[in-house]
């Protein structure tokens, strides 16, 4: 419809100035006389063919402005069709993950926090009930990280998340090993409880070498746990800012949503009493 409409104002102008000048009458010898129209056309013809080469350049610029456009676009759009798998993988590795691995990474930080006070206050042994559910959140980030879903992203990740991801796996494995290590400090520790208080019943406040080894083994196993879960709290936060920016450039919209329903039953066991 544009193209018609073009087409009809350029004819209606090569009509107005062929028109005169083929079929208007001409002056006479004196210049006196002759068609207005043919007489105006000649006396301005350069301002009018100046005016009509104006009018080209415009126009030319205009259809070359429009044909950059639509090349863009079908770039743009051949862009989006290259891309759309790699768009597609990565989708898939977020959704649900992500935002199931933002609760843990909550959990985790809170469970970090928790096990500081405990040693602080010397009942660090209320803290082996909730043990298990922190094993069982840093298998399920090990196991996101193993998904084929994740799997199949891997070769989109850039070098830094990348390595976001091996430090954050390395230091889920060392937590893990600190947790069980609390536990066999813990275990060690306790039966020589039992054994000063049976060998030593007149004195129970009496402590031995030997005790206090394992008192301090314990303690620094304990500390251990906590600063490796403070460290996969880091690690997570890291890894969520290098995933934002990957959600950034495939334009991918993401949310999380807290459910504090899961927060509250793995908590329960570390309460304080």
């Amino acid at each position: 419809m544009n193209r018609i409409v073009t087409f009809a104002y350029v004819a209606f102008a090569v009509w107005l100035l062929c028109w005169p000048v083929i079929f208007g009458e001409e002056p006479n010898f004196f210049g006196v006389g002759g068609s207005p129209w043919r007489k105006l056309i000649y006396d301005f013809q350069t301002l009018i063919a100046g005016i009509l080469a104006i009018c080209a350049a415009v126009g030319t610029i205009f259809q070359m402005e429009r044909t950059e456009r639509r090349s863009a676009e079908r770039h743009e759009e051949l862009v989006r069709l290259q891309t759309r798998t790699d768009k597609l993988k990565i989708e898939r590795m977020f959704f649900p993950y992500f935002s199931q691995l933002a609760q843990h990474k909550k959990d985790i930080g809170e469970a970090a926090k928790r096990v500081q006070e405990a040693i602080k206050r010397d009942n660090s042994s209320q803290i082996f009930d909730a043990f298990d559910g922190f094993a069982r959140r840093l298998d399920f980030i090990s196991d996101v990280f193993a998904k084929k879903t994740w799997q199949d992203a891997t070769p989109l990740f850039g070098g830094e998340l990348t390595e976001r991801i091996s430090d954050l796996s390395s230091n889920i494995q060392l937590a893990l090993d600190a947790m069980e290590n609390a536990r066999y400090s813990w275990s060690v520790l306790s039966k020589i409880y039992e054994y000063d208080r049976s060998k030593y019943a007149t004195d129970l406040f009496q402590r031995s070498r030997e005790i206090e080894d394992a008192e301090r083994n314990y303690k620094q196993a304990m500390g251990s746990v906590a600063n490796r879960l403070n460290a996969i709290e880091n690690g997570l936060s890291l890894l969520f800012r290098e995933l934002r920016e990957l959600a950034k450039v495939y334009k991918i919209v993401i949310h999380t949503k807290r459910n504090e329903s899961e927060k509250d039953d793995f908590f329960r066991s570390i309460s304080d009493r």
